[in-house]
Order: structure tokens, then C-alpha cells, then sequence
């Protein structure tokens, strides 16, 4: 009896993989749970129909739209590959078989096979002819003749293909490979129109095999192309996002949506989704993962962008704000969160404004330089990666899509484009003409004529990835490398259009990878941590620690974590920071944007005084920065050995205290450590002078160290000779040790602190960590790496679980965790893939709920 069931199980799971597609009997009418995986669908609106094809089940399924159930599953001789619709008539390919298989909407039957001389991956047709494409060559089948020939597209690599009926045009696009391209072919004259040139002509990085045309735009490598010039795009999509559809304004990639003017995304879908159709009122997903179509619709609306995400219960986007008020820290210090992060930014003084961009969100933003609120912001169709100003215009560069943006700062709107030949990464401007570079690796120097329209490339070599600045006075041209071990700047007039000379750092060998900075301030070039002569690349003035510097001006240099003195190359100090854009304005008002915090903080010196610390041999005490006409917050107080600590006085030989309650901060000023010598009254052992002790050694006191006395208890002096008490200290070897009330240091003991966690003080006073300790109650405790008892949390020793209770004590026997119920034996080991007290218990210790 055994034997045969195993017989008539196996035949069943036989019978399973060959069975068609079929549907889930649990399904409602918005969704439909399917058994194979969909190919490609299309959705005829006449007939409410969706036309679904799929590869591994051979068939092509018809899809009441409506009741979302399947009306009819037609096999297919061989696995389906692509699926289009014209006329009442499916064209379906089946690349294996070399066919075209015709199959009547109306009748649901096939009609026709058209046999092809080679695979018919993707299709689509024009007029009375069909193009196909398998791995690489184009082929035209002529329906009237039933004959095809290749066609003058010899290599296209796994194409996807796209069809313009009205300007018989097909767009070619290529897949899979570092150098995509995509072509468009004129299906009536019958020879290539022309091809991207994206990335200087080295293509598109592996691109979804996915190439639409919605009537106005072309669609590929997420991007939306004009219809006649593959060389342009409006913009890209996300990351360049795979675009599986676009419909009625909308445009849907794999996981979002975008507004198809604006490029802005509206929305995640909540899921991966494979496949898209719609029509104006009703959208059908497909997910793989899932298996499941989904059916959304709006009985009132049609599907827009206003609507679209709240259909479909999907995660909206954050939109990118128009307006943010600043916060007003002190009279002096205000700061703007940002919502997008910036990469460049530049202060126009006459119209007192910050303007910045941020990559990420493709967005420009005024701010006000004053207040530092958010005035406004608009987005582009794709990222930008530079931003100068000239005569009260922002040139804005968008590198992916070949333009530079001209926008007016007063109407604060785009007046102009300008549409390049390469990509524009970084910009610079000389009179009429803007000189660019490319975004990576080997790259090349543009000139473009702001007269004629017109740029040609400058006779230089490329540069590794280079930055660029402008002497607009000398009229010459700072081109300094970057990332490279061996990278150099070169500086080439653009008067005379000519090279002036190049670094000759290290012998020739160059600079060692330093960042995209190069910066001109009016005297000086500061590139790779280096300040060089204007005029002469060989001549290096001084040095800023070799770091990269991001901002200078009034003799200021800046890298992103220090401040110098351009004259005489010294550290003025540290920001305590890592900034990444700096700005300042002729006021010497500040401007600092952190991308870590994501904020700008804007800083007033006119209202605020720096108040310097001098210890006078004691310890550092930080400098702070506080408002005028305000009290100062008294600091922790210096330490010196040997000394007692008086207080804070006006003069170095400390004749006016500073009253911190009183007395307010009126400009800048140092405060003066005043200090009085500590006399002993033995010259060896422990001393009590006002109120602390101390311990000498030949009438010198003993500080920051351990000292054991004679009755053999450890004491720990503080850096000012002062016995701890009721403290932590840790010795060079990292470990940690507490200091009780009467100073001696605590062992063998539990300690709390002022967290409320416990803590164990070993046999030689250490602090106990990942290990267990056991009580005087015969309870086990489990202290963690950083020393504190566990509680309420499971515990990995030794590849066993254990769990700790609230007061840290280890479990045993039943307990509840989660909605799950777990037992730990007596040793405290949690059980696992095994039967306690009648109830299974599976490999994670969670009981099965169900007891034998």
C-alpha cells in the first residue's frame, strides 16, 4: 500500500510540471495568483483582454481584464519570447522554433506561422513587414512575400525593439553589455538613422533589455529619448531605473513611479513588479515573486500622477520642499536641515543668496543667505554635478544628459540650454565660452562658444578625472586630476589656446590621489593640499598638510576638517567637524554644510565672541563660542599636579576673577587659569589639603597612577594628585576598575552605576566581561562585552542560547518569548529540534503549538 502511494505521488508531481498555467481557486476578482512565470503581456482595451505569454509554460493566456480570471489557455509549440499586437492579431515569437506564430484576437485560435531564417527573440511589425532580432542581427520578414532578409543591423546585442508606425522608425536597443547602445532604423528607407553617443560614444552600462515607445518619447536605459535624435534625452528616471512601462503621463520601472514630465518619482509600488499595463482608469501589475496579477482601479478618475501611488496602497515620496524655515540656535548661529543632500553650492552677495544642488534628488535651491530659510527649490529631468554663477546666471551641469541648464537668478527659472556633445561634470566660464570636462576615468577638455553655439575639444591630452578652475583675469585655464597615484595639474591658456606647463611633482611621478579640488582664488592655485604660482604649474608655494582643501578666502584656507593661514601656512585651528562645502561672505559671515548631518549652519561673527582658555600649565580646556553680551557657562575646571585650581581671572597674573555669574562677554578674550602650590606636611604618605588627598613621595605628589599603601589597597591618583573616589578608571591594558567612596578600589563585588546597570569587580578589581558569574544564591549572571549584567535578552556561549530575566538571573525551564514559547534546561541551554513535555520543538526552540 506504501509503495503505491509513492507511485501515485510521483505521478501526481509529474503531472504538475506539465499541467499549463492554471489559476489559484482562493483568488478575488482584484487579484489573480498565477502557477508559471509571465513572459510579456499586452492589454487590448476593446476587449477588456489581457494577452499574456509564458516561457516556461509554453502557452498564451487570455485574461478577462474585468473579473480577473482566465478565459483560456492556448499551448504553444515551443517557449514564447515576445508577444505584440496589431489588427486584431497577435504576433507571438518563439525564438527556439524560429516562428512567428499569428493568433486571431476574436476566435482565440492561430491563424498562421510564419517560419523565419533565424530566432525570433524580439518582434515588432510595421505595415505589411516584421522586424526580429535574436542575439545580434536585425532581419525584416515581408508578410505579402513570406520572405525575410537581413537587414544592414548587423550587431545588435540581445536588442529589445520598438516601433514608431508613424515616422517608420525602429528603435534598436541593446542590452547586456558595458557599451549598449541603442539605433534607430528608418523602416521605409531601410538604413540606420543614427545611434546614441552616450559616454563619448563607449555606450550604456548594462542596460535591462527593454527599449518603449509611447508615441512622444523612446524609452531606454532609463532614460526618455527624442523620437528623432538618439543623441538626445529629456532626462532619466531614479538611478537610471529599468523602465518596463509608460502610460497617460506615468512612467513605471521596477519598483517606482515617476511623473513623466517632471521625472520626479511619486512612489514605491511596495514590491517588485515585472510587468505593467494599463489604461486610463485601471492598472494591472505582475510581480515574479509573487505570482500574483494585481487589478487596481478608480471608477471616478483616470490614473495620474495625483492618484496613482494612493491606488496601488504604495509608499509615497517624501516631495522635495519649496519652502523650510532655519533654526535660530544663538543671536549668531542659525542652521537649515536639509531634506536633499548637496554636493556644490556658491553665495551670490548682491542678491544675498545661497544657491546649492543636490545629485541625489536633482534639485536647485535658494536660500536665503540672511535668514538661511529655504526661499525655493525646482528639480531637473536628471542629476547635475556642477554649478557656477556669470553675470547673474546659474549654469547649471547635467552631465548624463549632454546639457548645461542656464538659469536666471532673479526670475529664478531656466531661461536657456545648452546642449553639449560630451558630458559635463565640471564647468568652468571665461568670457563667452564655458570649458568642461567629463565625468570619469580618461577624460577629455570641451570649449563651447556661447556665441556661435559651437564647442571642439582643446588640443590637450585627457586627464584622470579632473576638476577645474578659471583665471579669468590671466585667461588661464587650472585642469588638476584627481584619484590617480600619479596625478598632476596642467594649466593651459584660454587666450591663446595653448598648454603653459604641467606639475613636475615627485620627480614626475605626481601627486598621490588627491581629490577632485582644484580652486583659484584671485593669487593663488590650491590643488592636493599644495598652493602653486598662477602662472608657473612647477613653482609650489607652501603646503596645508597635504589635505584636500574645498574653500578659500581673505587668507583663509579650508579643508573640510581645518583651518589655515595662507601666508605663513600655520593651523589656525580645527572645526571639530568634517565639513563638505564652506562658504563665506564679505561680511565674514560663515556658511558650513555637513552631508553626515545634512544640515547648514550659518555663523554671524558680529554677534558672538570666542572666549580662549589658558590653563597656564594645567590641563586643556576647550575654547567656546558664545553670543554677545551673554554670561559664559562655567567649564570643567583644569587639572595640575602639584597645584590647587583658584579659578578664571582676566590677567596672567590672575588680580580679576571672572565672575561666571555676573560678568558677560561684551568681544573675543582669554581667561587666565590661576593656580596655588600645594605645601605637604609629610614629605612621604598621604597629606589632607582642602579637602582632598594626596600622596608624596619625597615631598613630591604622585599623579595620574596607581598607588597600593601599606595595608595593601589600591588608590588611583587623578591627573591633579586628588585621590578618586566613587569613580571609574581604566588601566593601559583597557580595564576598567571602580574607586569606592572611601577611595580604595572596589574587588570582589557588584557595582551599580548611575544607569541602574550592574556590574562585577573581579578578585584584582577588573571589570568581569563575557563571561558568567554566579552568586551567593546559586544564580547565574552573564555579563557582556562592556561589562554590564544581561538582561531581558537572549545570550550566544559557546553555540548555546540563554536567556536572562529581568534581574539579569539565568532561566530555566518554560518560558514566554515573542508569542512563542521556549524551554531551557537546568544547565540554562535552550532545547531545540526535540519533544519536552509533549510539544515539538523546532530548530529555533520555538514550540510547534501543537502537543503529541
Amino acid at each position: 500500500m506504501r509503495k503505491r502511494l509513492s507511485v501515485l505521488l510521483l505521478i501526481m508531481l509529474i503531472a504538475f510540471e506539465l499541467l499549463p498555467l492554471q489559476v489559484n481557486a482562493s483568488t478575488v476578482s482584484m487579484e489573480l495568483k498565477v502557477s508559471s512565470e509571465l513572459t510579456q503581456w499586452v492589454l487590448d482595451e476593446p476587449t477588456n483582454t489581457l494577452y499574456a505569454i509564458s516561457e516556461t509554460g509554453k502557452n498564451l493566456i487570455f485574461i478577462n481584464a474585468t473579473t480577473m480570471s482566465i478565459e483560456k489557455n492556448l499551448p504553444l509549440n515551443g517557449p514564447p519570447t515576445d508577444i505584440i499586437k496589431d489588427n486584431g492579431k497577435l504576433y507571438i515569437a518563439i525564438a527556439n522554433l524560429s516562428q512567428i506564430v499569428i493568433v486571431d484576437m476574436a476566435s482565440k485560435s492561430v491563424t498562421g506561422i510564419l517560419n523565419t531564417s533565424s530566432a525570433p527573440c524580439r518582434i515588432e511589425k510595421d505595415e505589411d513587414k516584421i522586424y526580429y532580432v535574436g542575439s545580434d542581427q536585425l532581419y525584416e520578414y515581408n508578410i505579402i512575400t513570406n520572405t525575410d532578409e537581413k537587414t544592414s543591423v548587423y550587431y545588435a546585442s540581445n536588442a529589445d525593439l520598438a516601433i514608431n508606425a508613424r515616422d517608420h522608425i525602429l528603435y534598436i536597443g541593446e542590452s547586456d553589455t558595458s557599451g549598449s547602445n541603442m539605433s534607430y532604423y528608418s523602416t521605409s528607407d531601410n538604413k540606420v538613422i543614427s545611434k546614441t553617443n552616450y559616454y563619448g560614444g563607449y555606450g550604456f552600462s548594462y542596460p535591462s533589455r527593454n527599449t518603449i515607445f509611447d508615441g512622444t518619447n523612446v524609452y531606454y536605459a532609463g532614460r526618455d529619448f527624442k523620437v528623432d535624435d538618439p543623441t538626445r534625452f529629456n532626462g532619466n528616471f531614479g538611478n537610471t531605473e529599468n523602465v518596463i512601462y509608460v502610460n497617460n503621463g506615468l512612467v513605471y520601472t521596477n519598483n517606482s513611479i515617476y511623473c513623466k514630465d517632471t521625472h520626479i518619482k511619486l512612489g514605491d509600488y511596495g514590491l517588485k513588479a515585472d510587468l505593467v499595463q494599463a489604461s486610463d482608469s485601471v492598472l494591472y501589475t505582475y510581480s515574479k515573486e509573487t505570482g500574483s496579477i494585481k487589478r487596481f482601479n478608480d471608477n471616478h478618475n483616470s490614473i495620474d500622477s495625483s492618484n496613482v501611488i494612493s491606488l496601488i496602497s504604495g509608499n509615497p515620496s517624501d516631495p522635495i520642499p519649496n519652502t523650510r524655515q532655519s533654526e535660530q540656535i544663538t543671536a549668531g548661529m542659525s542652521t537649515l536641515t536639509m531634506k536633499s543632500k548637496l554636493i556644490q553650492w556658491g553665495l551670490n552677495e548682491p542678491s544675498n543668496t545661497l544657491y546649492g544642488i543636490s545629485k541625489d534628488d536633482k534639485a536647485l535651491f535658494f536660500i536665503n543667505a540672511q535668514t538661511l530659510n529655504l526661499e525655493k527649490s525646482f528639480t531637473f529631468t536628471c542629476s547635475p554635478t556642477d554649478i557656477i554663477e556669470d553675470g547673474g546666471l546659474l549654469y547649471i551641469a547635467l552631465d548624463d544628459a549632454n546639457q548645461i541648464v542656464i538659469v536666471d537668478m532673479v526670475k529664478r527659472e531656466i531661461t536657456g540650454r545648452l546642449y553639449t556633445s560630451s558630458d559635463p561634470y565640471r564647468i568652468v566660464k571665461d568670457g563667452d565660452k564655458i570649458y568642461y570636462t567629463e565625468r570619469d576615468q580618461w577624460c577629455k577638455i570641451y570649449e563651447y562658444n556661447l556665441i556661435t553655439n559651437t564647442e571642439q575639444r582643446i588640443l590637450l591630452d585627457t586627464f584622470f578625472e579632473p576638476d577645474l578652475a578659471i583665471n579669468t583675469k590671466d585667461h588661464i585655464l587650472y585642469i588638476g586630476e584627481s584619484v590617480s597615484s600619479g596625478s598632476d595639474m596642467t594649466y593651459y591658456s584660454t587666450s591663446d589656446n595653448k598648454n603653459i606647463g604641467t606639475t613636475y611633482y615627485d620627480d614626475g611621478y605626481g601627486f598621490l590621489a588627491p581629490g577632485r579640488y582644484t580652486i583659484f582664488d584671485g593669487e593663488k592655485v590650491y590643488y592636493a593640499g599644495f598652493d602653486f604660482d598662477k602662472q608657473n604649474p612647477g613653482q609650489i608655494l607652501g603646503s596645508y598638510s597635504k589635505d584636500d582643501i574645498i574653500f578659500v578666502k581673505y587668507g583663509c584656507v579650508y579643508t573640510k576638517a581645518s583651518i589655515y593661514n595662507n601666508n605663513d601656512y600655520s593651523l589656525i585651528g580645527n572645526t571639530n567637524n568634517n565639513f563638505d562645502l564652506i562658504e563665506m561672505s564679505n561680511q565674514l559671515s560663515m556658511f558650513y554644510y555637513s552631508e553626515a548631518n545634512n544640515s547648514i549652519v550659518r555663523i554671524d561673527p558680529s554677534k558672538i565672541s570666542t572666549v580662549q582658555f589658558n590653563s597656564q600649565g594645567g590641563s586643556h580646556v576647550e575654547d567656546v563660542v558664545v553670543d554677545n553680551n551673554t554670561l559664559i557657562q562655567t567649564p570643567v575646571p583644569p587639572n595640575r599636579l602639584g597645584y590647587k585650581f583658584v579659578g578664571w581671572y582676566k590677567e596672567a597674573e590672575g588680580i580679576n576673577p571672572w565672575i561666571f555669574t555676573t560678568d558677560k562677554l561684551y568681544s573675543s578674550m582669554t581667561l587666565y587659569a590661576k593656580w596655588t602650590y600645594i605645601t605637604p606636611v609629610k614629605a612621604n604618605g598621604w597629606n589632607y589639603v582642602q579637602g582632598n588627598w594626596y600622596f608624596f613621595s619625597n615631598g613630591t605628589m604622585l599623579g595620574n597612577t596607581w598607588n597600593q599603601d601599606a595595608s595593601k589597597q589600591w588608590y588611583y591618583l587623578g591627573t591633579d594628585g586628588a585621590m578618586v573616589t566613587n569613580d571609574w578608571r581604566q588601566d593601559s591594558s583597557k580595564h576598567w576598575f571602580f574607586l569606592n567612596t572611601d577611595g580604595v578600589m572596589a574587588a570582589n563585588s557588584w557595582k551599580q552605576d548611575s544607569s541602574k546597570r550592574w556590574y562585577y569587580l573581579g578578585a584584582d578589581g577588573a571589570m568581569v566581561t563575557n563571561t558568567w558569574k554566579q552568586d551567593s544564591s546559586d544564580h547565574w549572571y552573564y555579563l557582556g562585552t562592556d561589562g554590564s549584567m544581561s538582561v531581558n535578552t537572549w545570550v550566544l556561549y559557546n553555540k548555546k542560547w540563554y536567556y536572562l530575566n529581568t534581574n539579569g538571573e539565568m532561566a530555566t525551564g518554560w518560558i514566554f518569548y515573542e508569542g512563542d514559547w521556549y524551554y531551557l534546561y537546568p544547565t540554562g541551554e535552550m532545547a531545540s529540534n526535540t519533544i519536552i513535555d509533549g510539544y515539538i520543538l523546532k530548530e529555533n526552540g520555538a514550540w510547534n503549538k501543537v502537543k503529541l
